[in-house]
Formats: C-alpha cells, structure tokens, sequence
C-alpha cells in the first residue's frame, strides 16, 4: 500500500504513524474451543509525501455480524 501511495503521488514518504490493535481476544476454532488470538485485527496509519499529500490506509478484520445495527 505505501508503495502504491508512492507511485500515485510521485514523491517519496517522509512520514508514517500507526497503530495495530487485536479487539478480539479469543474467538472459538472449527471445534469449538476458545483459543486467544495471536493477530491482530485492525491496522491503521498516516502517510506524509515529500510533495505534502497525505493519505490514511485502514485494514480490517472485523465484521459487522447481522443485526448488530439494529440493536
């Protein structure tokens, strides 16, 4: 991803912060036993070009599971 920003922008990156986090912490194998999650779900940073475009990459996991706007 940060090379593709690379290549739309033309310029180098001169700045990158992020942040990764595992929101869910156990989540049940194919045979039903709770096992804790060893990756993480959510990854998300802030890129500077050296022209001064900036641009946000978000990566998720997670999924909204049905009803769950309902409520």
């Amino acid at each position: 991803m940060i090379d593709l920003c690379r290549f739309w922008s033309g310029s180098e990156i001169t700045y990158v912060a992020g942040l990764a986090e595992t929101f869910v912490k156990q989540r049940k194998d194919e045979s039903g036993v709770v096992r804790h999650v060893t990756a993480d779900d959510y990854a998300s940073c802030v890129l500077r070009t050296g022209s001064g475009a900036v641009a946000t990459i978000t990566l998720s996991t997670l999924r909204i599971m049905a009803g769950h706007l309902a409520r």
